[in-house]
């Protein structure tokens, strides 16, 4: 083997195990207490935009609409890590024409990117329901009036992130994109583990292709924390740098929940 494809090979392999290592981290000795705080919100019904008169002000400060609310959340959670945010209903449901005229889809996108952890339901989360209650959770276009912003409504879960493998004719021309409706962590235990997806998919910009090895870092379907290269992982850059053939570089590689 030549001393190029050798440094081909070494630098594909050094990529990976560097990301993998690099976030290694110590876990803390546990002890002692833990301050949580819970933040608790309740039926916004989609009130992005701040309503008119009293209901969008607290004394004389104008205060509603959902941009001063994760305002509000963010200062809030910043004085404490371990903070919990909730809701106890009626968050979608008698809804302003914002967020009504897009089945309340608007409005879950926001609590997504303010972090809502758990969300109870209120009995206007039924307003059309059932099976409209399930697809909030789920996420996918309406049945009926299909995606109307144009936007799938993935919601977390399902696609993580999609990457383009290396343009043959010119390197330097790949993309990444990770879904910004995820609770992206950095954690070897709990879910969604940045790291995990952000190592796989930085993987077929190297040139990887999905692997059908279960244990292997490059196997299309996410089933948790995954921060080693496994045998089939470091066949598949071998296979790339000894000049394999191309994948398909107009294929978009989705990284989704087993």
């Amino acid at each position: 083997m030549s001393w190029t494809k050798s440094r081909r090979v070494f630098s594909v392999l050094l990529a990976l195990a560097i990301l993998l290592s690099a976030f290694v981290s110590v876990a803390a000795t546990p002890g002692g207490t833990v301050n949580v705080q819970i933040l608790a919100v309740n039926d916004f019904h989609g009130n992005l935009g701040p309503p008119s008169g009293s209901s969008g002000r607290i004394g004389t400060i104008n205060a509603g609409g959902v941009e001063y609310l994760a305002t509000h959340i963010n200062n809030l959670r910043a004085a404490n890590p371990n903070t919990v945010v909730v809701s106890a209903g009626d968050m979608i449901g008698a809804s302003p024409l914002l967020s009504a005229l897009f089945h309340d889809e608007p409005t879950i996108e926001a609590f997504n990117q303010i972090g809502l952890d758990f969300n109870a339901v209120g009995n206007h989360e039924f307003d059309e329901g059932a099976a409209e209650l399930k697809r909030m959770q789920a996420g996918g276009c309406h049945p009926v009036d299909g995606c109307l912003d144009g936007d799938p409504f993935d919601g977390p879960g399902d696609v993580l992130a999609h990457a383009s493998f290396p343009n043959p004719y010119d390197d330097r021309q790949v993309f990444l994109h990770f879904d910004d409706e995820e609770r992206w962590v950095d954690s070897s235990t709990k879910n969604v583990d940045l790291l995990t997806v952000a190592a796989h998919e930085i993987g077929h910009t190297l040139g990887l292709a999905h692997s059908s090895d279960p244990n292997a870092l490059m196997f299309p379907s996410y089933s948790g924390p995954h921060r080693f290269l496994d045998d089939d992982d470091i066949a598949r850059g071998l296979q790339f740098a000894l000049n394999a053939p191309y994948p398909d570089v107009s294929e978009v590689e989705r990284h989704v929940y087993a």
